[in-house]
């Protein structure tokens, strides 16, 4: 019972010494170090199922490939016989026989031809469009013009299996379709060898609907596995996988480590907490060198991650120097008909040749990235709106320069920003966002610019300056208070979907500066300061101003952004900058 009482005792001393911050921030970076390690672990079962994704991909262009000879064969003769259709089939299915249970030829949505035709005699004549389990992939081919996989499905003649169709036209318009009808025990035997080589577990179900079960136990749905939507032509199922032996468990290491700290004395728990704080780092540090490139794989220009950090130092840079700097932001009009019309890979061909042009058209110390998709980023140091203009300008003449085979130029949509001295990055961005919209508005193959200087939607971060201070401490240190509130609560705006979170910080705001307003009457009553009560009245009229915005903003009857630049232009800047100026030289 001593020792119990010893041992307890010793805690409460550590935590007493150590204090409840410390202890925050030890259990912390101990959460955050087996996070990382989760990291790895899912990184590892993801880059697994890419391989899956890439197999599936690769085999279906394989059989589209195979099939698109027949249509072309198709399309270019009128007429032909029973006996030379069969005869292409019968070649094109010898080149599959392993994992190809028939292919075939479908006229609109009929099966006209099937090779081999033993075993699937039931299948000639059908219309597809007439069976409820086809129906849907059917008409998706013929009302899209779409290449798809589907499956498995129960086959007219017997048995499961996975059908690629792509459209067939004739004088470009739909004649039909060729159909590759897969094994589909080929394919849950080769997911079977892949559970086995790479020691996880695959779980495969219907798209949004984890009770229909394609492949797999479901009983991997109760071990938190990851989940791969079906986001392809070539990938029309969830996919669930996790390691074989189930998510290393951390738990127990966890709580003996959270038991050390709890019990050592205070120069081994800082030993301990600087060590980790170190490993944490390192680890923190390989993690992202491992997850985030500088560079985008597919363009060798920035990625999006590297081009935030790049903007955070510029954006400094520009705040301490007051030079100008202008962002461009663009992506290409049209680009998925681009790849519907001819394919994936013309479509990259196009990316990279802008990418090509664009940075021609560039200096040295731009910073041009890839934002994602068709859209790109560039960032122009040193340059105001009218600089930023120019090369606008010359981008989109240069992509417009180029053509497609059939003749179609490419073009693109350019918005374009100058950013205001120490306006927000977050406000920034989305007014070139909206210059962006605006070019497209105003119909595509032009840029738009956004003003900073006419512009009542800016957000900017309040810096408050020594000069400002009054000499009295207490004074001096709420007006710095409710400068970092309100610039927290910019911060939060930017977040739509926090809206709870930025009126309980308005909320607050309002609160502090009610506060500071009582605070700082007294002060000047107790000084005898003439004017105390005329600066009442004023501290009531911005009270009462901003609290009607505040409750409208509870009421949707404002945005947030009214709140904000009142509170910076009156508040702020006008009343705790300017108005208080009066009363400081009276004190000194």
């Amino acid at each position: 019972m001593g020792r119990k009482i010893e041992r307890k005792s010793v805690r409460i001393g550590i935590a007493l010494i150590v204090g409840i911050l410390f202890f925050m921030i030890s259990e912390m970076t101990l959460m955050g170090y087996f996070e990382n390690q989760s990291i790895n672990e899912h990184i590892v079962v993801a880059e697994k199922y890419l391989t899956i994704q890439q197999s599936v991909e690769y085999m279906m262009m394989d059989n589209v490939n195979l099939i698109k000879g027949l249509g072309a064969y198709i399309q270019m003769n009128d007429t032909y016989t029973d006996d030379e259709i069969q005869e292409i089939l019968r070649i094109l299915y010898d080149d599959r026989l392993d994992e190809v249970r028939n292919v075939g030829v479908i006229e609109d949505t009929t099966v006209r031809w099937v090779f081999p035709l033993k075993g699937n005699e039931a299948i000639i004549g059908v219309d597809l469009a007439a069976i409820p389990e086809q129906v849907k992939g059917i008409l998706k081919v013929k009302n899209n013009l779409e290449t798809g996989i589907y499956g498995p499905i129960d086959l007219v003649q017997g048995g499961k299996g996975f059908i690629v169709r792509i459209p067939i036209k004739k004088n470009d318009v739909y004649w039909g379709m060729g159909s590759v009808v897969l094994n589909a025990d080929h394919a849950f035997q080769f997911l079977s060898d892949f559970e086995t080589a790479h020691h996880v577990k695959i779980l495969l179900t219907h798209t949004g609907n984890p009770s229909e079960v394609i492949y797999g136990d479901p009983a991997i749905l109760e071990q938190q596995p990851m989940r791969f939507g079906a986001d392809t032509n070539a990938m029309l199922w969830d996919t669930y996988m996790l390691p074989k032996d189930g998510w290393v468990d951390t738990h127990a290491i966890w709580l003996f480590l959270s038991f050390v700290f709890l019990i050592a004395t205070g120069l081994i728990v800082h030993s301990i907490y600087a060590w980790l704080t170190k490993y944490t780092t390192v680890m923190d540090d390989n993690i992202q060198m491992r997850m985030l490139s500088n560079t985008d794989t597919f363009t060798g220009i920035f990625n999006k991650n590297y081009f935030n950090l790049c903007a955070k130092d510029e954006i400094m840079r520009s705040d301490r120097s007051e030079n100008p700097i202008s962002l461009l932001y663009f992506d290409l009009d049209h680009f998925k008909e681009i790849n519907d019309t001819y394919g994936h890979a013309r479509g990259d061909e196009v990316l990279l040749g802008v990418v090509d042009l664009v940075k021609q058209k560039l200096r040295a110390n731009d910073i041009f990235a890839r934002w994602g998709g068709d859209e790109f980023i560039i960032l122009l140091p040193y340059t105001d709106l009218a600089g930023a203009s120019v090369v606008a300008e010359k981008i989109q003449r240069a992509i417009e320069g180029m053509a497609m085979d059939g003749g179609e130029r490419v073009t693109a949509s350019i918005g374009i920003a100058e950013r205001a001295h120490f306006e927000f990055w977050e406000s920034w961005f989305r007014r070139t966002d909206e210059a962006l919209y605006q070019a497209k508005v105003n119909g595509r193959n032009q840029y738009a610019v956004s003003n900073h200087q006419h512009n009542p939607r800016i957000l900017k971060r309040i810096v408050w300056l020594q000069i400002w201070d009054c000499g009295v401490p207490e004074i001096d240190k709420a007006h710095r208070d409710l400068t970092v509130y309100c610039n927290e609560l910019v911060m939060s705006s930017f977040d739509s979907s926090n809206i709870d979170e930025t009126i309980r910080l308005a909320g607050q705001l309002l609160d502090e500066t009610k506060h500071h307003f009582e605070m700082e009457i007294q002060y000047l009553r107790e000084k005898a300061y003439p004017q105390v009560e005329a600066h009442a009245a004023l501290h009531e009229t911005l009270y009462q101003s901003t609290k009607k915005l505040y409750d409208g903003l509870i009421k949707h009857e404002y945005d947030s952004v009214e709140l904000l630049n009142y509170l910076k232009d009156y508040v702020i800047i006008g009343h705790l900058v300017n108005a208080d100026q009066h009363y400081r030289q009276y004190l000194h």
